[in-house]
């Protein structure tokens, strides 16, 4: 994929990977491009404009005014920029539209073919846009020539302005003017630090995909970027056909389930919300889920994707990071409350436990104990996400999702195959599932999960009927088996947490009465998938 020079009010596609960056890997950042190309350095200063019912946002467009430089060297830019592929991923190819003007005034005219007529309606003009927010940053840039390619790299340094409001701008966008688009990330895993002979990065360069006009309409309006369902990954991906080769398939996936991954992460890092650790561990899943199942059951395996068994491995072991902040976020949301709630509602009358009781004596250090690991627990996940390791890992991800896709077998020959196996497998284990052990539950658990994520990012693959009816059964028993789970959980967090034996007690009466439940249910969904009615598509 190239890129085009811009024209003077004309559209060219933009291709440019973003990145996010600490303040102490600036200058060492700086010092790496250097040695690449002579830098030059500007004060930037831009306000974006929208109608007053935001028509350019709700387009997922933006338009500037841009001021460059100080002075009588001061030159002023219009650009309009709309989403294309890649979406809100940080190795995006978008519409942009630019054109140089006299002075500090917009003249839309200048946009050759640019999609203001759908964007505005009927009012082409525009009439009534209006500032919404100003960036203002000192850009340092550097043309770069590497991988048969030539990069713009730019470093901006400075903030976001709305109002009283203010964001911090430290990134660094690497734009390609021309040659292939793997030249990005190619690139950016050099910068980071990431040699043939040192593996690790030491600079943190994280793949960002939140845009500055994002973010500046997000502080405009004072509200801040929510949780991303994981299942969102699933439209992110794009049109799936059945006749495309698994490995296309499995790097659109992947690269989308990353950017729910790291849109979460980051909101993670700043907010007590589990939803963000949730969401992230079972978009983690999904991309494991993919690539073990689906890319495996091509020819070659993993192998035959180029995705390294190193790569995998570092997915699992993001997976259990992010899992072990999660497992205490549940205990302390979901399970202390039902267990607690227990001793009040299995009882009646004077037999019952008071409602004070819940939050007394024992159960107040049990509940200060688990509160206390929870943090812990979330402190120690920002801190890994904070280290150069998760971005380089990301960054490796990024670059094998975005490489052209190798030949492969079509998605509706591979994934019938793979899945109908893995589901008389699943089948014959769960038909003994009052005899298995708590692990072995957990285990079938476990691949009913990974069963239904893959036939959901495959379904193109079969009837939709079909699909839906197994999905929804696989779900019903993974809920079920997961409750029975929860209480194995429990109660080794419990014996963790306290020497207490009437808490003890109580946390054994709770887990026999809820594995009863739980197992009842899982037996009931598990005679649905005796027979599962998965066939290919003809």
């Amino acid at each position: 994929m190239a890129n085009h020079e811009k024209q003077a009010g004309g559209g060219a596609p933009e291709t440019e990977l973003k990145l996010a960056l600490r303040a102490e890997d600036v200058e060492s950042l700086r010092t790496r491009l250097d040695r690449l190309a002579s830098p030059r350095r500007d004060r930037v200063d831009s306000t974006y404009y929208d109608t007053p019912d935001l028509r350019l946002a709700r387009s997922r467009a933006a338009l500037r005014l841009r001021r460059i430089g100080t002075g009588k060297r001061v030159r002023w830019v219009q650009t309009l920029k709309t989403e294309g592929e890649g979406g809100d991923s940080a190795l995006s190819t978008r519409g942009e539209w630019e054109a140089a003007l006299p002075g500090a005034a917009l003249d839309l005219s200048r946009f050759a073919g640019a999609p203001l007529p759908r964007i505005f309606g009927a009012d082409a003009a525009a009439e009534g846009l209006r500032a919404m927010f100003r960036t203002v940053f000192v850009r340092t840039t550097w043309d770069v020539s590497a991988y048969g390619a030539h990069i713009e790299v730019a470093l901006d340094v400075g903030e976001i302005r709305a109002g009283t409001r203010r964001a911090p701008i430290l990134e660094v966008e690497l734009e390609l003017r021309s040659g292939p688009s793997t030249a990005l990330t190619s690139l950016a895993l050099d910068l980071a630090g990431a040699t043939r002979r040192k593996k690790k990065a030491d600079l943190r360069l994280m793949p960002y995909g939140d845009s500055k006009a994002a973010r500046g309409y997000r502080l405009a309006m004072g509200v801040t970027a929510g949780p991303i369902p994981a299942s969102r990954a699933i439209a992110d991906a794009g049109s799936i056909d059945g006749r495309d080769g698994v490995d296309a398939v499995c790097r659109k996936l992947v690269g989308a389930a990353l950017n729910v991954v790291l849109a979460n992460a980051d909101g993670a890092s700043g907010s007590d919300d589990p939803e963000y650790v949730h969401q992230a561990r079972v978009a983690l899943r999904r991309m494991r889920a993919v690539v073990e199942i689906l890319a495996n059951a091509s020819d070659g395996g993993r192998a035959e994707t180029g995705l390294s068994r190193a790569q995998v491995q570092e997915m699992r072991r993001w997976a259990r990071r992010f899992g072990a902040a999660r497992d205490w976020d549940v205990f302390c949301s979901e399970t202390l409350p039902d267990l607690r709630t227990y001793g009040r509602d299995a009882g009646a009358g004077a037999s019952a436990a008071p409602p004070e009781a819940a939050t007394s004596g024992p159960w107040r250090g049990v509940l200060r104990r688990a509160h206390g690991k929870c943090e812990a627990a979330r402190n120690r996940l920002r801190a890994q996400i904070a280290g150069p390791a998760f971005a380089h890992w990301a960054l490796e991800l990024v670059h094998w999702s975005a490489a052209p896709p190798r030949d492969s077998a079509p998605l509706q020959v591979v994934a019938p195959a793979a899945i109908g196996r893995l589901l008389r497998r699943f089948a014959r284990r769960g038909a003994r599932f009052s005899r298995l052990s708590d692990a072995e539950r957990h285990k079938l658990r476990i691949t009913a999960k990974r069963l239904r994520y893959v036939l959901e990012a495959a379904h193109a693959a079969f009837p939709k009927k079909a699909a839906r009816d197994t999905m929804h059964a696989l779900e019903q028993f993974q809920d079920a088996a997961g409750r029975g789970v929860d209480v194995n959980v429990a109660r080794d967090a419990i014996a963790r947490l306290t020497r207490s034996g009437a808490v003890r007690t109580e946390a054994r009466k709770w887990g026999r009465a809820r594995q009863r439940d739980a197992a009842r249910q899982a037996a009931h969904w598990l005679r649905r998938l005796a027979d599962p009615p998965i066939r290919p598509r003809s």
